[in-house]
């Protein structure tokens, strides 16, 4: 074709297939169309790939194991063929951390301020794989019990942090919160989904709370799962856009947030804290917690 200026790895293209221990060059017919006899080997016999009626792939697609390592004889990726996705993660970034409950709470440590404060495993309301995380504040007006997760890991660039919540009846204030210390600098981007009043917040770098939506946080029934996310930028020490559930809140992206210098050996603390806003004892369903890394 002359005139046309292709590039350099366009020039020298060929494909080339093994045939037993030799390669052969695939040609191509007059009209640039490839013919080609699909086969793969299974348990040492050669087999055909074929057609339907109407030259179409019949495949059946598997994976040897889900997400965790674990065998299955049904896949994430026949799943993805037949049914779509069969969760919903909204992350853009790499995933540090994956949590489900599905495999107990090894991965997370447990801490209160009193009274009958727990956190354990609940089969009753989930998301997915048939469990999540019961987290129960101790009786009384601001008492508190959360959840942390450490691991060595460092994140960069961007970090967020999402996870599910539910609860079957009004409760306080969830507080979620990553830390990340360096070497050099401590960050600490937070958020805040406070039942008692309606509110999404954020907290700065004085820390102040800032309001960025009028939200209702608590449901009247546990099976019910609500969604948010928080992304902060390492590098600029500002927030990146907040979510939640179906919405985006791009004003989060003017706030900065607290950093400090330090030096410490560099880890990663995850925690997730319900604040109680009565005197009774507050209780939400936690599961599909994310920390994704490289999100900006």
């Amino acid at each position: 074709m002359a005139g046309i200026e292709l590039p350099d790895w366009m020039r020298a293209t060929a494909l080339i297939g093994l045939d037993d221990p030799d390669y052969r060059v695939i040609t191509v017919d007059k009209h640039g169309q490839l013919n080609v006899l699909l086969r793969g080997a299974y348990n040492d016999e050669i087999r055909t790939v074929t057609l339907d009626d109407e030259g179409r792939i019949s495949a059946f697609v598997i994976d040897s194991a889900d997400a965790w390592g674990r065998m299955l004889s049904v896949g994430n990726a026949e799943l993805a063929v037949r049914l779509g996705s069969p969760v919903a993660y909204e992350q853009g970034g790499r995933v540090l951390l994956m949590e489900t409950f599905e495999n107990g709470l090894s991965r997370w440590g447990h801490g209160d301020n009193g009274g009958a404060a727990e956190f354990a495993i609940d089969p009753e309301y989930h998301v997915m794989g048939g469990y999540s995380g019961r987290l129960t504040t101790g009786a009384g007006l601001d008492m508190w019990s959360e959840i942390t997760h450490d691991q060595g890991m460092l994140p960069k660039k961007g970090v967020g942090l999402a996870f599910c919540w539910s609860a079957a009846a009004d409760f306080g204030m969830i507080t979620a919160s990553v830390e990340i210390w360096d070497g050099d600098t401590y960050y600490n981007p937070s958020f805040v989904l406070d039942g008692a009043n309606d509110m999404l917040i954020l907290y700065d770098d004085e820390p102040v709370p800032q309001l960025i939506a009028t939200i209702n946080p608590s449901t009247d029934g546990g099976q019910i799962f609500f969604f948010a996310k928080m992304v902060a930028n390492l590098e600029t020490g500002y927030y990146g856009p907040l979510r939640c559930n179906q919405k985006v809140y791009e004003e989060a992206a003017a706030y900065r947030f607290f950093t400090d210098e330090v030096e410490f050996w560099p880890f990663v603390r995850v925690t997730i804290r319900l604040t109680s806003a009565t005197a009774g004892q507050d209780v939400i369903w936690l599961d599909n917690i994310i920390l994704t890394a490289e999100e900006l």
